[in-house]
């Protein structure tokens, strides 16, 4: 009962802050909102600044990349590469369903064997793109 403390290195922030930065990085993930290491170090920034919490916990409430990067780790994030799908073309099921329908009409007397199958393999929609 000395030490008050974990043994080790303190974090810089409370398990309940890190645990709410994740379930905001979850949401973000879940409408399909790509993340950088300097968004998530604005997005503590933003957090911390909103929380009125000292500047003495990151130099102007921003983490460093060293400490996002161990922040990934800790919490076992996994680094997904952002695609240039918006959200709305997600959701078509009455359109595809409306296409395969239209389609079966259309090749209905058409043999199987003079169907060709082509598709976007090897095809890219942004060739700048770094990941």
């Amino acid at each position: 009962g000395r030490h008050p403390k974990e043994a080790g290195g303190q974090y810089r922030l409370t398990k309940e802050t890190e645990e709410g930065i994740v379930l905001i990085i979850g949401e973000l993930v879940n409408w399909r909102v790509p993340l950088r290491m300097l968004d998530l170090q604005m997005l503590v920034q933003s957090y911390l600044d909103r929380c009125d919490v000292d500047d003495e916990v990151f130099n102007d409430n921003t983490p460093s990349e060293d400490w996002v990067r161990r922040f990934i780790a800790r919490h076992k994030l996994t680094v997904r590469y952002a695609d240039n799908v918006k959200p709305d073309r997600c959701i078509m099921a009455d359109e595809v369903l409306e296409f395969y329908d239209h389609l079966k009409e259309e090749i209905g007397d058409v043999p199987p064997e003079n169907i060709f199958n082509f598709d976007e393999t090897n095809f890219q929609d942004n060739p700048s793109k770094r990941k």
